[in-house]
């Protein structure tokens, strides 16, 4: 296509709709009827059409590379090629034209009105200064009508602008510079360098909305020079590499946090950005390092989503999250973890959202928590009588499972209806209470025992009668026959414990001088109630029969112990004139030290052996 009659030269850093803009208004007709008499498409030309831009380099007589390069191209929906660097196509989507009212200026001195053109970087939603003069680009027109394009060349001709005194001046920030220096393809340092462009201004972005986020919960809250400041302070951050970036990750993470505030508040733009919008593997640098920040700092719970990665199990227990889980109190939950060991007291750690245990230390110790319960709602689960239930715990049936300084002790509710359980398997239902079914405790009390001996007859199953009143799976439900009771106690008595009586036949004493042995502490013996009667009786175990039989003899045990005839060694004895034992006189018949009659023994091994040659 021929270069029209009369043309104008490309601006610096000119972009081709300004350029075209600029030739219309030199041909004195407007962007649209210029398009339409030449046959080009103004769409095109403002999308970046490569096809379109060499048309119009064409009509207006310039080098297609220089207007080719300072210009915008799209190359889908949502991206544009911009100086070599795919960058996002919103980002450059604006209700109106922002410019430098210097460079404007500057450009009237020189050449006239017309030779104002636009730089290709303003267009940049992220740009904010003019590196050259800085100050802050202004908006140069009203945004077009819905559906029509704007004259640039009449607005910027049209728009009053600030002089240059009037003009703010500011300092362009280390962000400022550094994007400037990516658009002339000029080298910059920094660990952004390392990321694509369009990344690394998203990062930026967002790495600043979220440092002020407290300020402006939404993006719609910031003014531009907000966001500015907002994206310099996250570029500072940023640009100084992934030691910078993970200690402005924990600084977020120092203040107490409630259970609900996760990950999402707490990195705000960011998180919603890499989980949301910013899905390309061109992300995977930050979003990989923002994850596993998260991973290795926060109590997040199994199957959780972390930024597209599923945790398979929990890491990490917070005293937040234990407590949540377990359903304690905050401080009851720290209180139990301390005396456990696995959280450090409130003095000496961190905020109970952030004072982290391994869960799986932890884990055990919530699960246990679930089924625990203090000692008063033990009793109402039970169906129990406090004292009943102290009894119980002083006996050791009922212990607790977790006791420490803070709190109360806590009983497994799990195991305690087991036990519970357990004593109820057997039992038979009694439609109505009889006088002859006593509950567990009257029983004890009338025969004077321990509710755990009852208890432990119903558990070995010696019991044939226990009964359980109907519709009831309580303790107090629990009935058995006193005298069922009685007889099975006495039982167990007399085969583990000797009376008085039985021992001194056993021995070969009389009945008194047994007594007064016992009585006297001269031989061991063990004092327990008798089931039926009551009353505390003195018995002679095992225990006591082998202390019995060390220390004292008498014809009896020694006819046992030889074998032979008790008037053969009571023969042998008197013949020998033994000294029976006679504490302070008393006559205890045929009983004998076993240290005085040593010397005799030899005669009893001679008798036995001649016994048995027999």
């Amino acid at each position: 296509m021929p270069a029209l009659p009369i043309t104008t030269l490309l601006g610096e850093r000119e972009p081709a709709y300004s350029y075209l803009s600029r030739l219309a208004d030199r041909n004195a007709v407007d962007p649209h009827a210029l398009c339409r008499d030449l046959g080009m498409d103004l769409k095109a030309i403002h999308h970046g059409s490569r096809e379109a831009i060499l048309s119009l380099a064409d009509v207006g007589g310039i080098d297609p590379v220089s207007l080719l390069s300072w210009t915008p191209q799209r190359t889908d929906r949502h991206k544009y090629l911009f100086r070599g660097y795919d960058l996002t196509a919103t980002r450059f989507r604006s209700a109106a034209w922002r410019g430098c009212p210097q460079c404007l200026a500057e450009d009237a001195e020189t050449d006239g009105l017309e030779r104002q053109h636009l730089r290709a970087e303003w267009a940049h939603e992220l740009s904010f200064i003019c590196v050259k003069h800085a100050c802050f680009l202004e908006p140069l027109g009203r945004p077009a009508a819905k559906g029509l394009w704007p004259d640039i060349a009449a607005d910027l001709r049209n728009t009053s602008r600030a002089s240059k005194s009037e003009l703010e001046r500011i300092s362009s920030t280390e962000f400022d510079i550094w994007f400037h220096q990516r658009l002339l393809n000029r080298p910059a340092e920094g660990w952004l360098m390392g990321l694509e462009l369009q990344v690394a201004l998203d990062f930026c972005d967002m790495l600043g909305r979220t440092l002020v986020r407290d300020r402006f919960p939404r993006l719609k809250d910031m003014e531009r020079r907000d966001r500015w400041q907002a994206v310099a302070q996250g570029f500072a951050i940023a640009n100084r590499g992934p030691e910078a970036i993970k200690e402005q990750f924990t600084e977020w993470q120092q203040t107490e946090t409630s259970f609900a505030d996760g990950p999402r508040r707490r990195f705000g733009a960011l998180y919603d950005g890499l989980e949301r919008t910013h899905l390309g593997l061109e992300y995977a640098p930050i979003r990989d390092m923002l994850r596993a920040h998260i991973l290795e700092t926060w109590p997040l719970a199994a199957g959780q989503n972390v930024l597209g990665e599923i945790l398979p199990q929990r890491r990490f227990h917070s005293v937040t999250t234990a407590a949540q889980e377990a359903s304690f109190s905050v401080p009851r939950a720290r209180a139990i973890l301390v005396s456990k060991g696995h959280a450090r007291p409130v003095d000496t750690g961190r905020p109970h959202a952030l004072e982290l245990m391994p869960a799986t230390v932890v884990q055990p110790v919530v699960d246990l928590l679930r089924r625990c319960v203090d000692g008063k709602q033990l009793c109402r689960q039970l169906g129990m009588t406090p004292s009943q239930f102290r009894t119980l715990q002083h006996a050791g049936v009922l212990t607790p499972v977790i006791e420490g300084s803070g709190f109360k002790p806590l009983w497994d509710l799990v195991a305690a209806k087991e036990w519970l359980e357990k004593l109820l398997r057997h039992s038979s239902v009694i439609a109505l209470k009889s006088p002859e079914w006593l509950e567990v405790g009257v029983v004890s009390q009338r025969l004077r025992v321990s509710p755990t001996e009852v208890l432990d007859l119903i558990s070995a199953g010696s019991l044939t009668h226990v009964g359980r009143l109907k519709g009831q799976h309580r303790y107090d439900a629990l009935v058995v026959k006193t005298d069922e009771v009685a007889k099975q106690l006495t039982d167990q008595l007399s085969d583990k414990h000797m009376n008085i009586q039985t021992f001194a036949k056993t021995v070969g004493l009389r009945w008194p001088h047994a007594r007064w042995l016992i009585m006297n502490a001269k031989t061991p013996s063990t004092v327990a109630r008798n089931p039926r009667s009551g009353a505390m009786q003195h018995y002679v175990s095992c225990d006591d029969l082998e202390e019995f039989h060390q220390r004292y003899a008498t014809a009896v045990t020694l006819a046992a112990e030889y074998k032979q005839t008790w008037q053969m060694i009571s023969a042998v004895l008197r013949e020998a004139s033994a000294w029976r034992y006679a504490p302070d006189g008393k006559d205890l018949g045929q009983l004998y030290l076993r240290q005085d009659i040593q010397k005799h023994f030899e005669t009893f091994h001679m008798l036995q052996l001649s016994a048995s040659t027999k």
